[in-house]
């Protein structure tokens, strides 16, 4: 009885976790989408200015760098995701 107790908070625990990491996501989303929104606007601000301006040219290896890091954090979130899936299965299993 104990354990199905404590499988049962385990669980609930991941759930929580998981929602968490839906969250998570959802803003590693939108931020992506921004940094992809300015780097466009940077990239044409840099056709304007005949291909030579760096302030822009850093703007842009810095919203690139921003963009990998956000795909990194992503991966990571996905990981994770299916980490705490497979224990949630597992401890559903065990309680039924």
């Amino acid at each position: 009885m104990i354990d199905d107790h404590c499988l049962r908070q385990e669980a609930d625990k991941i759930r929580a976790e998981l929602k968490h990491l839906d969250q998570l996501e959802d803003v590693l989303d939108e931020a992506r989408s921004e940094f992809e929104h300015e780097l466009r606007r940077a990239g044409d601000a840099l056709v304007r200015a005949g291909g030579r301006s760096w302030g822009v040219e850093n703007r842009i290896k810095e919203l690139k760098g921003n963009i990998a890091r956000n795909r990194k954090d992503l991966d990571e979130n996905e990981k994770r995701r299916q980490e705490l899936e497979a224990r949630l299965k597992n401890i559903e299993q065990k309680l039924s």
